[in-house]
């Protein structure tokens, strides 16, 4: 994003449900690699709840002039130490099979797929703005049962976060027209339906490979664990156990019931 982008607010949460293990890993190895070992998953866009997120309209269609250039640029960038003469080559085939394949559709089947192929290697971490959202926990901590993660968001990669905005219809994504990874940031990977605008969503995009992949964090920018109101002691200790493993002081607070109202309070634990 441009350096005079809104920079996020001093503190972001992660909800999270505990990892219960599979037969080929061990239970509560995800929260460790977190807690214990500074590392945030970011996942594939693919695989995200919502069928719509990260998918924009998508416009094929273009003259032969900007497949052309359009083509150049994929070449330049994939192929930047090849020889000159190579990556005409080369750009001028890429041009000619994208105007067989791509014709002037607008939005196709087509266009998806190529769409999808273009992010597939890409990483989001998904980042919340407030700690007693009772829809946050139940939709992301197991109903409650789980916990999250208090970041400060003063060093990298927390301080890449950018804010999501919710819309009331799909971004276009013209390919010929603009680089991907700017129209990835600014108008795809950034937009979401506004249906989903409780969850004041933030979000550091990883493009750098691996990817999805693990992305470190400062150990020292996990600041606070908040047990969900109807965690078990047993994961409870579990948290308080890895906490202590990291050997950084770290404060602990619970998400409480209200006596009478629908609403949540973090208190000290």
């Amino acid at each position: 994003m441009n350096d005079d982008r809104e920079l996020p607010p001093a503190r972001l949460y992660k909800y999270r449900s505990f990892d219960r293990g599979t037969s080929e890993r061990a239970p509560y190895e995800w929260d460790r690699e977190i807690i214990v070992n500074s590392r945030l998953w970011a996942g594939s866009p693919l695989g995200f709840n919502d069928p719509f997120d990260c998918i924009p309209a998508i416009d094929l269609s273009g003259t032969t002039a900007e497949r052309a250039r359009w083509a150049t640029r994929v070449v330049n960038r994939r192929y930047p130490s090849a020889p000159r003469h190579e990556r005409r080559r080369q750009a001028k085939e890429t041009a000619k099979r994208v105007a067989q394949e791509w014709g002037d559709q607008s939005t196709s089947g087509r266009g998806l797929q190529t769409w999808r192929d273009m992010i597939r290697n890409i990483g989001v971490v998904s980042l919340g703005e407030c700690p007693n959202d009772m829809l946050m926990w139940g939709h992301y901590a197991d109903s409650h049962r789980g916990y999250c993660i208090e970041f400060a968001t003063d060093e990298e990669p927390i301080l890449r976060a950018n804010r999501v905005v919710y819309v009331n219809q799909r971004p276009d994504f013209r390919v010929l027209n603009r680089e991907p990874t700017e129209v990835l940031m600014s108008k795809v990977l950034l937009r979401k339906a506004v249906f989903w605008k409780y969850e004041r969503e933030f979000r550091i995009v990883k493009l750098e490979r691996p990817c999805p992949g693990s992305m470190p964090f400062p150990a020292m920018a996990l600041q606070t664990i908040i047990f969900g109101s109807c965690i078990s002691p047993k994961d409870e200790a579990k948290l308080r156990e890895m906490a202590k493993e990291r050997g950084i002081s770290t404060a602990f607070k619970r998400a409480v019931l209200d006596n009478r109202s629908y609403e949540l309070s973090v208190d000290d634990a």
